[in-house]
């Protein structure tokens, strides 16, 4: 069974940091996830600076499996990285629903906007 929680605990970002990890080598080193270097920088900045107190960062776990991971980037944009085997319209169908209810912004009054950094031919 498939659920989604917020980013939480400091047990949260070791977990999503092996999830990447793996990710990019079962990608085949392409970087259709972020790299490492970069979540362990937006971490602090990101969640500390840009967003702070805000929920930033999303999980969907399968038991104890993290299968996808969305993120804030800059206010109103958004990443997310999906496991590969694992893709799926419905998953991303959802992971979009949340980055447009949690992670969009206002850009005048009654338009809201959000960006979805992703591949080309995605």
């Amino acid at each position: 069974m498939t659920t989604m929680r917020p980013y939480q605990t400091n047990e949260d970002y070791w977990r999503i940091r092996a999830f990447l990890r793996d990710v990019y080598l079962r990608n085949g080193r392409r970087a259709l996830s972020w790299p490492l270097y970069r979540f362990d920088y937006w971490r602090w900045h990101g969640l500390e600076n840009l967003h702070p107190g805000e929920p930033a960062m999303f999980l969907w776990e399968n038991g104890e499996r993290i299968i996808a991971v969305l993120n804030a980037e800059e206010p109103g944009e958004s990443f997310m990285h999906v496991d590969p085997d694992l893709r799926s319209p419905t998953l991303e169908s959802e992971m979009l629903a949340v980055a447009e209810d949690s992670l969009a912004v206002a850009r005048e009054p009654g338009v809201r906007a959000l960006i979805v950094w992703a591949e080309a031919g995605d």
